[in-house]
């Protein structure tokens, strides 16, 4: 298991943190876990923002389900999802409601681990970029483009 801590600040004072998880199955598989915690203050009341997300990847990092909580002012939302080989089965719980929706892709969806080992091999120099596609289950709306820098 390899693990990674941070912390976030607004204004140089911390509010909250990231805390990460990859786990290798004995199969060879990928399991990613990212929490995050951020507490404000909002108008004298505190705010407490809570998330998440889970994903899991195959021994030869083909991204496969995903499986995201984001609690805010005592709401929690849930969004899962399966990826097949050309649509993502998308399905989000809020409160008593439920839905679902497929979305298309067609080139190959990155999940964490994935991504990050194409950051590794291709970022070698200043100004180099890798582009990928992938799906962040915290915005459940479409597959985006991502990008990463060598700075």
């Amino acid at each position: 298991m390899s693990e990674t801590w941070c912390s976030y600040k607004i204004a140089g004072s911390p509010v909250g943190y990231i805390h990460e998880t990859l786990v290798r199955t004995e199969a060879g598989a990928h399991h990613s876990t990212m929490e995050v915690v951020i507490v404000t203050n909002r108008l004298g009341n505190k705010v407490e923002i809570r998330g998440k997300s889970q994903s899991d990847e195959t021994k030869e990092l083909d991204f496969s389900r995903f499986r995201a909580e984001i609690t805010s002012s005592k709401q929690k939302t849930v969004v899962e999802g399966q990826i097949g080989t050309k649509e993502l089965t998308v399905l989000t719980r809020t409160g008593e409601k439920d839905y679902t929706r497929k979305i298309p892709f067609g080139e190959r969806l990155q999940g964490p681990e994935a991504a990050r080992n194409l950051c590794l091999q291709k970022l070698k120099d200043k100004g180099d970029v890798v582009a990928y596609r992938t799906f962040v289950s915290d915005f459940p709306v479409r597959v985006l483009q991502a990008a990463c820098y060598c700075v």
